[in-house]
């Protein structure tokens, strides 16, 4: 794989497809691998965040999760395959751990929302081996935080999908990653609110075509105003920095 420079991350040029042959790789290895996404956000985030840009460069696989980086990375004349969004590719990942008897543990978001993406699940995909789930509120060092990594080294998941959010999800992965015997911890962002319905995510000209940030700003203006509309344009600036005055 080819590690990619946008800005503050390096992303892997996979596709799909191969996206999802190294996360099945990973699960018949020893250890735990960390699988993470990069999108404009992200970049930001890293750019600032010492913790969290270590993190990220420690990741096994970083692969593209946003429009932004698609045209960060063709604007510097290294253009990668693919943008691969969780929400759109999981319903899929999830049929291949049914196939490959694959065990999943869902981490994030508050209970209330965590109850209603495993019914979801439970409907859609009845034979998918659920090895735990636990809300994402809890602080590092916590004593919730140490009862769920006594769950976890007890389950051992083949896959632990985490929807914590940038930047703890990433942090919090590579802090527990030497505590696990095996699995893929896999970051998903915001999949399980939208695959429980709790937010909803519109298909629509502007989302296929780039401009889903365009769709989120509209439901939570106050939210994520500074994360689109301010963090869009600065993270285009460090994208003509790079270009111009960097590569030289």
């Amino acid at each position: 794989m080819k590690r990619i420079q946008v800005t503050s991350l390096g992303v892997d040029n996979v596709t799909l497809s191969e996206l999802l042959e190294h996360l099945f790789r990973m699960s018949r290895e020893e250890g735990v691998s960390i699988v993470n996404y990069a999108n404009a956000h992200g970049c930001n985030v890293a750019s600032r965040n010492e913790k969290f840009r270590e993190a990220m460069g420690k990741a096994d696989l970083v692969f593209c999760d946003g429009n932004g980086v698609i045209l960060g990375a063709k604007l510097l004349g290294t253009p990668l395959k693919e943008r691969m969004t969780p929400p759109d590719w999981v319903d899929m990942f999830f049929r291949r751990c049914v196939k490959e008897e694959k065990s999943v543990y869902f981490v994030g978001e508050p209970l209330a929302t965590l109850e209603k993406f495993l019914e979801k699940l439970a409907f859609l995909h009845p034979e998918l081996k659920i090895a735990g789930a636990h809300h994402g509120y809890f602080s590092f060092d916590s004593d919730e935080e140490r009862c769920l990594l006594k769950d976890l080294k007890s389950q051992k998941p083949d896959f632990i999908l985490t929807g914590m959010g940038m930047p703890k999800q990433e942090i919090w992965a590579e802090r527990i990653r030497d505590s696990l015997p095996q699995g893929v911890i896999l970051s998903t962002g915001a999949l399980f609110k939208w695959y429980a319905g709790v937010e909803i995510r519109k298909k629509s000209f502007l989302t296929d075509h780039g401009f889903e940030w365009l769709c989120r700003l509209v439901q939570h203006p106050v939210q994520l105003f500074g994360r689109y509309v301010i963090g869009n344009s600065v993270f285009l600036i460090r994208i003509l920095i790079q270009k111009y005055f960097k590569s030289s």
